[in-house]
């Protein structure tokens, strides 16, 4: 009787995002969405939808690849995981991690966004300090008197 290691080999594949597409649907769809943000004049969010393993990651990876690799491109991919900020404030995170991402592409200056990224981080507390004037009993009754 043979070895059941040797008649069953156990293969697992890699769950990461590939560099290139071996069948070409993922190559597509990302040049034409790299097509399509190259000739905007704006600056545009796409979020990319899918269910686990549909090839969301590869999409990302191969757009920035294009982006990197055009010239005339003035085109920056930033990734934000929200699956790693879970349970946090995501409004808050979300905006901390982009100023510090265009920081880090040059598109802004970290010491120009200071003040905002320390209310971000509730590192600088403000208060509002209201004052109202109000008399006290015995002044209320006695301007009711006079």
């Amino acid at each position: 009787m043979a070895n059941l290691e040797e008649t069953c080999t156990t293969m697992l594949l890699s769950d990461d995002p590939v560099d290139e597409d071996g069948f070409g649907g993922h190559q597509r769809l990302a040049g034409s969405i790299f097509n399509m943000i190259s000739k905007e004049k704006v600056g545009k969010s796409i979020a990319i939808r899918g269910s686990w393993g549909s090839g969301k990651s590869t999409i990302i990876k191969l757009i920035r690849k294009l982006a990197g690799e055009s010239q005339e491109s003035n085109i920056k991919v930033i990734v934000f995981d929200a699956w790693e900020h879970e349970g946090d404030s995501l409004r808050r995170t979300f905006l901390e991690f982009l100023l510090s991402a265009l920081d880090d592409v040059k598109w802004i200056k970290a010491t120009d966004w200071e003040t905002l990224k320390q209310n971000l981080s509730r590192k600088r507390n403000s208060k509002k300090l209201h004052q109202y004037h109000s008399f006290l009993k015995v002044g209320s009754i006695w301007l009711v008197l006079l």
